[in-house]
């Protein structure tokens, strides 16, 4: 059985045109899938009662059948939130923002483990409402990298918020960012300086990809205040 399934995954990594991450993320949960489908029904044919072997099949569709359908997803809207205290003024973390992110290599133990596209090539700066940022991946054994574009709508003294205006990038696939809202606030010794994502969850179920997802995106905002050399 073991054999049989990492074929299949295999098999349907290559039909999709899927990369390692995804085949290494979903593994776990196939793997769980047939060796207890299998568990159960040689526990039925050594009891003779091969009808409790399908006892479980209605909570195992049920399961699996989350995202088969746009209306039919349990809360893909998610967000994130990291905070960092840096050694900065509050007006120093303002001017470095300003200056615009810059790639930077990845420190995430996660990200850099399973290869999680980062962008190679960031270009824009500006805090004024209609100021952009434009962050560019590479291609991998995804698909083409593309690009995430960032636009500023609401600028404060100690907040800025940016839609996504446009998204192409390689990890659209697995989740749609949204929107995000920097700020930041004076404490002691430094600046408290907090990133809050929006984005949508693009993997089901949401019991098993949701916290997964949880961790990526956590992972990845610490890289984002990274390239705001917010460490």
């Amino acid at each position: 059985m073991f054999q049989l399934t990492t074929i299949a995954l295999l098999l349907a990594a290559v039909a999709l045109h899927e990369g390692a991450i995804c085949v290494l993320l979903a593994a776990p949960l196939v793997y769980a899938v047939a060796h207890a489908v299998t568990g159960l029904v040689r526990l039925a044919q050594r009891g003779g009662r091969y009808g409790l072997a399908v006892l479980p099949l209605p909570l195992l569709l049920v399961g699996s059948a989350e995202g088969a359908g746009p209306d039919f997803r349990v809360h893909p809207d998610q967000s994130v939130e990291v905070t960092r205290v840096v050694a900065l003024a509050p007006a120093e973390v303002r001017a470095r923002l300003a200056a615009g992110p810059h790639p930077v290599a990845v420190r995430s133990a996660p990200l850099r483990l399973l290869r999680v596209p980062v962008p190679q090539h960031v270009h824009g700066a500006g805090l004024a409402p209609g100021d952009r940022w434009t962050f560019a991946y590479h291609g991998s054994s995804h698909g083409p990298g593309g690009e995430i574009v960032t636009e500023v709508r609401n600028a404060g003294p100690a907040a800025i918020t940016f839609a996504v205006v446009a998204d192409t990038s390689i990890t659209h696939r697995w989740v749609g960012m949204r929107d995000a809202t920097l700020s930041w606030r004076a404490t002691g010794g430094g600046t408290a300086v907090t990133l809050r994502v929006d984005y949508r969850r693009g993997l089901d179920p949401s019991w098993y990809f949701g916290p997964l997802q949880d961790g990526f995106m956590h992972a990845g905002a610490g890289h984002l205040l990274d390239m705001l050399s917010l460490r």
